[in-house]
């Protein structure tokens, strides 16, 4: 079985285009002046903001009463100015939000629609109007919590996704739950970071902060050894397909790697994802019967420390602009290094 990819850097930069403009927008607008100044440009009436915030101080400290101070016109003006800042504030937050979220999951359904089995497409059915409104329904939900909306929102997109998936008209099915993957997210990673800065924050001794930091960093291979077991399962052609590793097994060989990538101020990461990749293809099988599939991984491990380097500097550089590159060098770098017999 040969796997390859036709994604194109050019089709990734046009999905990220809307949100490298709003960015550099909001960017520019923040820049022009401070945020007060921006409101009073647009809002002031008579007398301009800090001139009615003056006079409303002077109403305080003449022990004007409260019926007069809620009465007065600087009050209501200055009322009226938190009023329309709270709502630019909060459109502002709102629309970065659901760009964030529709450029990330439009992104992944394009990286797995571009894979090729043998030189055949997979199909998708999931269109970009019904992602965005997905986007659009978590991003409304985002002020209940980051922590609960974040990997939900990805478990349920790409759950659906994976689910809208075909190869040769046979779909590929996901069944396990999204909030097994949010427990995984929040058992793993979200309350070990929190402890750890909560500790960093307070008046404590480095004894507690380098227990903090032992709980993290035990958490990173956990993390990825049960997360990518939750990804990588789904039923296809009456098979479930799912990586057949030990957990205890796994959970060493990211450790170690994270380990090193600490060690090496993190220059030896693109190793760590190409190691982890490699280890996933050799350890797929299927179930109930199984049997294991022949994936066979040849990675220039060198080479991927390369290409992920060179073009992260350059995306730095840009700004962000040749992020879409970068993904495009990654996934070709990664189809073109596994091959499988089966």
């Amino acid at each position: 079985m040969n796997i390859k990819t036709d994604i194109k850097g050019k089709t990734l930069f046009k999905n990220f285009l809307t949100l490298y403009i709003y960015v550099v927008t909001i960017v520019a607008f923040f820049c022009i002046d401070r945020f007060t100044s921006i409101i009073e440009f647009f809002w002031s009436e008579d007398f301009s903001y800090f001139e009615k915030l003056t006079q409303l101080m002077m109403f305080m400290e003449n022990n004007t009463s409260m019926r007069e101070l809620f009465n007065s016109e600087e009050y209501r003006f200055l009322a009226q100015q938190t009023i329309n800042q709270s709502m630019f504030l909060a459109i502002t937050i709102y629309l970065s939000i659901f760009l964030i979220i529709y450029t990330v999951l439009r992104i992944l359904q394009i990286l797995i629609e571009s894979l090729q089995i043998n030189g055949i497409n997979f199909s998708n059915t999931l269109s970009s109007k019904e992602l965005g409104k997905k986007a659009a329904l978590f991003s409304l939900l985002f002020p209940l919590g980051p922590l609960f909306i974040i990997p939900l929102a990805f478990a349920h997109c790409y759950k659906l996704t994976i689910n809208r998936l075909s190869l040769n008209e046979e779909p590929l099915i996901i069944k396990q739950s999204i909030f097994h993957l949010w427990f995984i997210f929040v058992a793993t990673t979200y309350l070990p970071v929190q402890s750890l800065l909560r500790t960093i924050s307070s008046e404590t001794t480095i004894q507690n902060i380098l227990i903090s930091s032992v709980i993290v960093i035990a958490g990173v291979p956990i993390f990825f050894a049960t997360s990518y077991k939750w990804l990588l399962t789904f039923q296809f052609k009456e098979r479930i397909i799912t990586p057949g590793y030990k957990y205890f097994d796994a959970i060493g060989f990211f450790f170690k790697h994270t380990l090193i990538t600490i060690a090496s101020l993190g220059i030896y990461y693109p190793i760590f994802l190409s190691k982890g990749y490699e280890y996933l293809a050799e350890n797929m099988a299927t179930q109930p019967e199984g049997e294991e599939i022949s994936i066979i991984p040849n990675f220039n491990h060198k080479k991927g420390l390369i290409i992920f380097w060179k073009y992260f500097l350059l995306t730095l550089v840009t700004a962000g602009i040749a992020y879409p590159i970068l993904l495009e060098k990654r996934l070709h770098y990664i189809a073109e290094s596994i091959s499988s017999d089966s």
